[in-house]
């Protein structure tokens, strides 16, 4: 939008001053003649704030030769405009330029008119004059003077697909990523490249949803948000493979020693114990939690060897046996009295005859001297290392008479090894035989001095039965007689002796 201003200047340097807003104005004024050909003037500010004026000088009876900024003032002339540029904002009153022109020919000198033009948006970033003369600041003359195009002609991303395809117009999209895609770039591209991106190349991702935004501000400074919903997908479940190891970390036992020591990759071992054990009780540690123990970890003990087995399986059902071979000793039996080596007879007992000496356990030779001829008898005795045993009867010995007329009782002591003989000659005394004239004889070993062999037999009476005339001969009153008569010749003669003296 354009406003035109037209200044008359009339002879003799009366001014005119132009009214180009409310808050001041900009004067064309003490314009002075400097030659037949040659008058110029003054542009003045009066009561603005300003820091740039456009303008464009018409003179119908002449040019502009020379402009001549003045007060800090810059003058710039391109094409048709007469571009005056102050650093820093002039407030109040400032004289700005002088203009010097010259005219065609010898005419007076007037100044028929001069245009000013101001443009909304002329002067990039200064202050200007609104399209009614009056004074805008900064951020207003952007407002109007500036494109207000904000939108994207394209927009990509790094990861996923927007949904739904980008239109610049549309301001609302989503996508989803997957869980490893922690950020997220957007490449956006400018309808207008005089705008720019204010923020959200870049987005950070949780797990889950997320709001990334793009900003885009136009060269105006008006702002439009592009808004992208991403979705970052759950972490997945990821199933680890199934572990294999059906290994024990460690095994301890209620009883014994393993032998050798543990070692997880060692399956097979040994131990020992009392047998009072009945039971062992194996503890194991797994290598892999996952592992399970199937069995094993009791087992009952028999006497002697025991195979006892922990069977283990792994994750993905791989099995492992540890093999523990248990050797539970026998039991031990009560110590036993040492085994006598005494093989003597302590007392001794014949049913039949006198034995002779009196039976002593130290003399192993005797006699016995049987009254009858008999064919066997019976000889009990008892041998030292049962003597005290009460329910033990003794032993019975049958001594069967031959022609050796003797027996021999072999006594085997209580350790199986020692022995001791006992021998026992036999006699039989016998009555006279009516062929050999009525004289007694003894029976011997020899068979010489009686009629028959006589088995060993002792009467306590001293009698001998005759078994051929039945009667009953009292040998023993006979000795007994002569010993009297004997000890009575004796007593006698030591009778006399004593006499004499």
């Amino acid at each position: 939008m354009r406003k035109l201003y037209v200044l008359v200047f009339l002879l003799f340097g009366v001014a005119f001053c132009t009214e180009v807003s409310a808050a001041g104005t900009i004067s064309w004024r003490e314009s002075e003649r400097i030659d037949s050909t040659h008058f110029a003037f003054y542009i003045d500010a009066i009561d603005l704030n300003i820091n740039y004026l456009s303008t464009q000088f018409e003179i119908g009876n002449g040019e502009i030769i020379k402009v001549y900024p003045l007060n800090g003032w810059d003058w710039l002339q391109t094409g048709w405009k007469n571009i005056f540029v102050h650093d820093g904002t002039v407030s109040g009153n400032s004289r700005i330029a002088r203009v010097v022109v010259e005219m065609s020919g010898n005419a007076g000198y007037s100044l028929q008119e001069v245009l000013v033009h101001n443009y909304q948006c002329d002067g990039d970033g200064h202050f200007s004059f609104g399209p009614t003369g009056s004074l805008v600041d900064t951020n207003t003359f952007i407002k109007q003077c500036y494109s207000n195009d904000a939108t994207l002609s394209n927009l990509t991303v790094s990861h996923g697909t927007l949904n739904p395809t980008f239109q610049k117009n549309v301001k609302q999209y989503s996508l989803t990523v997957d869980y490893n895609v922690s950020n997220i770039t957007f490449n956006p591209t400018l309808s207008d490249s005089n705008a720019r991106v204010k923020s959200g190349t870049s987005c950070s991702l949780k797990e889950g949803e997320n709001t990334c935004n793009i900003v885009v501000v136009a060269a105006n400074l008006d702002e439009l948000t592009y808004t992208i919903q991403v979705t970052r997908k759950s972490a997945p479940v990821v199933t680890p493979p199934k572990s294999n190891d059906a290994t024990l970390s460690n095994l301890t036992v209620s009883h014994g020693t393993l032998n050798p020591n543990f070692q997880k990759n060692v399956t097979q071992y040994s131990l020992t114990v009392d047998n009072s054990i009945s039971t062992i009780t194996f503890s194991p540690t797994l290598s892999n939690s996952q592992a399970k123990i199937v069995s094993g970890t009791t087992c009952s003990l028999n006497e002697g060897v025991n195979n006892c087995n922990i069977v283990i399986t792994a994750e993905d059902g791989t099995t492992n046996t540890y093999m523990i071979q248990v050797t539970r000793k026998k039991a031990v039996e009560p110590d036993k009295p040492s085994l006598a080596s005494d093989a003597t007879i302590a007392s001794l007992k014949t049913l039949e005859g006198v034995l002779s000496p009196q039976f002593d356990p130290n003399i192993l030779s005797y006699t016995i001297t049987l009254n009858r001829k008999i064919d066997s008898f019976e000889i009990t005795y008892f041998v030292n290392y049962e003597r005290d045993n009460p329910s033990y009867q003794g032993h019975h010995y049958l001594c069967l008479i031959d022609d050796n007329m003797k027996c021999d009782i072999v006594v085997t002591a209580e350790d199986g090894t020692t022995t001791k003989i006992y021998q026992f000659a036999i006699q039989v005394l016998i009555d006279k035989d009516p062929s050999d004239g009525g004289n007694d004889s003894i029976g011997s070993e020899d068979g010489n001095k009686g009629d028959s062999d006589m088995n060993d037999g002792t009467q306590s009476s001293g009698e001998i039965d005759n078994p051929q005339t039945g009667d009953i001969l009292k040998p023993g009153l006979l000795l007994l007689s002569f010993l009297g008569i004997g000890f009575a010749l004796i007593f006698l003669k030591k009778k006399n002796s004593i006499q004499k003296l």
